[in-house]
């Protein structure tokens, strides 16, 4: 993942490590927050990537269930 919306789209987290950039939030659309070096925001995008990928797991296991 390497964007993460919160409060419907009024924050945006964009993760560009992986690509040798930063991480830094964005609040209406417009750059708000360097966040590159903040461990503890790094490790709730990872926690929160984490939870979105077993919710995701868990739904396709339901359809695949009720098919």
């Amino acid at each position: 993942m390497e964007q993460l919306s919160l409060e419907n789209g009024k924050y945006l987290i964009v993760n560009g490590l992986g690509k040798g950039g930063g991480i830094h939030a964005l609040r209406y659309g417009e750059v708000w927050r360097d966040l590159t070096g903040d461990n503890l925001v790094l490790a709730m995008f990872h926690r929160i990537e984490e939870l979105q990928n077993e919710v995701d797991q868990y739904k396709k296991t339901q359809e695949e269930t009720n098919e």
